[in-house]
C-alpha cells in the first residue's frame, strides 16, 4: 500500500509541476529570436575562369551588384585555403528597375 501511495504522490507532483510549466509559458510566451547571417548578402556560383588561367568561384554581392573571384586551385596538401578576392566587375542590379517598353 505505501508503494500506491507513493506512486500517487509523485504522479500529483509532476501533473502539479506540468501544469505550472504550461501556465508560466501561456503568461509569458518566449519571443522569437533568429540569428543574423554574417555574409547572406553574397552569393556563391559555380567554377569561372579567373585572369591568369587559374579556376575559382564567382561570388557576387547582392547589396550593390560587385562579383568577386575567389582563386581556388592553389591548394597545397597540407594549407588552408586562404586567399584573396580578385575584383571581376559589377552587375548593374538597378538597371533591373528600368523596364523597357513592350510595343
Amino acid at each position: 500500500m505505501k508503494i500506491d501511495r507513493f506512486v500517487k504522490t509523485t504522479l500529483v507532483v509532476i501533473a502539479v509541476l506540468l501544469a505550472l510549466n504550461c501556465a508560466t509559458n501561456l503568461h509569458s510566451p518566449a519571443d522569437a529570436q533568429s540569428t543574423s547571417i554574417k555574409f547572406g548578402h553574397a552569393n556563391f556560383q559555380g567554377d569561372i575562369s579567373l585572369p591568369g588561367g587559374r579556376i575559382g568561384k564567382a561570388v557576387v554581392d547582392l547589396r550593390n551588384g560587385n562579383a568577386w573571384g575567389f582563386p581556388v586551385n592553389s591548394l597545397s596538401n597540407d594549407q588552408p585555403l586562404d586567399v584573396a578576392p580578385i575584383y571581376l566587375g559589377r552587375f548593374k542590379l538597378e538597371a533591373m528597375d528600368n523596364v523597357p517598353d513592350q510595343k
